[in-house]
């Protein structure tokens, strides 16, 4: 929605004609500017997706930490229980995550990678989406691709574990808690609520 500004003699009718500025309602130029984030973000979103995949989606990692939530997620298919039927040193929310992705993808290392890879990447989203907002569409491009760089250049980080999990959960609950409006009465109820159900 546009609406007309009057700017210098509005109070002169003969210069009224002359002074109109046009300025596009600062309401719909922010739920544009939010629809180009959205797409940002999704581009991030599927870029960082499709690059980790390449790197990492099948790579195998020397490292024993993967094997125990692999091995527990599988247990977990078989019936068995966390703290009941195995010992978990770890919450069970990685073990539980990654049996909903064997059980949609079959057992595999690319379905654990899978999980993994969406949660780098929802990170990679998120970034992008609050420094869009809060400063520029380039600072949250380069701030995306640089938090992927560093991801990329060492195998050891991307491998499935719990933090993982709760990073992705936390930088989304921030995400939210900074996309609702601060200035409304709803700000000190729904704030502490977008919390508690992300985190």
């Amino acid at each position: 929605m546009m609406r007309a500004r009057f700017r210098g003699w509005a109070g002169t009718p003969a210069f009224q004609c002359c002074s109109i500025v046009i300025a596009p309602d600062r309401r719909s130029t922010k739920e544009m500017a939010n629809r180009r984030d959205l797409l940002g973000a999704a581009g991030v979103f599927l870029a960082t997706a499709g690059l980790l995949w390449w790197l990492a989606g099948q790579r195998l990692v020397w490292i024993n930490d993967e094997g125990i939530y692999l091995d527990g997620a599988r247990r977990i298919l078989a019936g068995q229980m966390p703290y009941r039927d195995f010992f978990v040193l770890t919450g069970p929310g990685t073990f539980w995550n990654v049996a909903v992705f064997f059980k949609l993808f079959g057992v595999s290392l690319a379905s654990a990678r899978a999980l993994l890879i969406f949660d780098v990447a929802l990170i990679a989203a998120c970034l992008y989406w609050l420094a869009a907002e809060f400063s520029s569409r380039v600072l949250g491009l380069w701030l995306a691709w640089f938090f992927v760089a560093l991801l990329a250049g060492d195998a050891g980080t991307l491998v499935v574990n719990h933090r993982w999990d709760s990073a992705a959960l936390l930088v989304a609950a921030i995400t939210l808690l900074a996309e609702l409006p601060v200035h409304t009465n709803s700000t000190r109820i729904g704030r502490p609520r977008a919390a508690r159900v992300m985190g």
